[in-house]
């Protein structure tokens, strides 16, 4: 591993501490904002592969961090959130019941975006594998790792969004030993902020399903790639328009490639932008 990218992941590190200390003494109003493209249904109207823009504005100083294991995940979970969904011509706007969604980010594992009490990945959880991680017979939760590994440290995943990469440059003991994804980070993608208290970007293949995605039947590994949701959650998201559900029917379909193991590259991903404002912005 080169000087460069040992130098980005040592500051990396300290930056996940050093926000522990510096969030509250420079509160500033912030505005996530995690763009997409799936399926679901609020109140009575069903949609399908409609634009999603989910919204949610609050403060940094509310930002709270827990310990997952041997690492650190960030959650905001004050806030006022909305969602627009746009299909066939019309856009519906609604406004989430208060402290229905919140904003998580677990920048070891590099998988980012919006849960609520029926799942802390549940609406939207992007950067996570594509995998039934372990395996199949031991999968029984989403998400457990991200699309980076560890299940296959020398691969290369780095298509996958900058939440992947960030989360290899980071290292932090989990995956990638000898830094095989780091060696193609860029320096500006390496300082990329790694929080929900500073302004930031991440991307990823986006999983939308409130239970464990399916499980291709023609997979022949071990671990076995995810396809699609096969239910609804197990109770709606309460908004202003109705019951919100998200089920993700698109997914890693091998309807996409006749070659099971590439249809996540044509899945739909999403775009979780972090926008620490000025006090005066709307």
């Amino acid at each position: 591993m080169n000087t460069s990218i040992r130098a980005a992941r040592a500051l990396a590190v300290a930056a996940l501490g050093s926000l522990l200390l510096s969030g509250a003494a420079s509160a500033r109003p912030v505005l996530y904002t995690l763009r997409t493209v799936t399926d679901g249904q609020i109140g009575s109207s069903s949609f399908s592969q409609a634009l999603i823009v989910i919204k949610m504005r609050g403060d940094t100083s509310t930002v709270e961090s827990t310990n997952v294991g041997r690492h650190i995940v960030f959650v905001n979970q004050i806030g006022h959130a909305t969602i627009s969904i746009s299909s066939g011509g019309k856009t519906v706007v609604a406004h989430f019941a208060p402290g229905e969604v919140f904003v998580r980010y677990d920048p070891v594992l590099g998988v980012a975006g919006f849960g609520s009490s029926i799942s802390p990945l549940y609406p939207f959880a992007l950067g996570c594998d594509n995998f039934a991680f372990p395996s199949k017979a031991a999968y029984t939760a989403d998400c457990t790792q991200g699309d980076w590994g560890p299940l296959d440290p020398t691969g290369d995943y780095r298509e996958d969004g900058t939440a992947n990469m960030l989360a290899a440059v980071d290292g932090s003991g989990l995956g990638y030993p000898n830094g095989f994804c780091c060696d193609t980070a860029s320096p500006a993608l390496a300082a990329l902020p790694r929080s929900l208290t500073q302004s930031t970007v991440l991307t990823g293949r986006v999983h939308a399903c409130a239970v464990l995605y399916s499980v291709d039947p023609n997979s022949t590994d071990s671990e076995g790639n995810l396809t699609v949701c096969p239910a609804k959650a197990p109770r709606a998201l309460r908004t202003d328009r109705g019951g919100l559900y998200i089920q993700d029917s698109l997914g890693g379909s091998p309807s996409f490639s006749p070659y099971w193991w590439d249809s996540w590259y044509q899945a739909n991903g999403a775009v979780l932008q972090v926008e620490v404002l000025e006090e005066d912005e709307d």
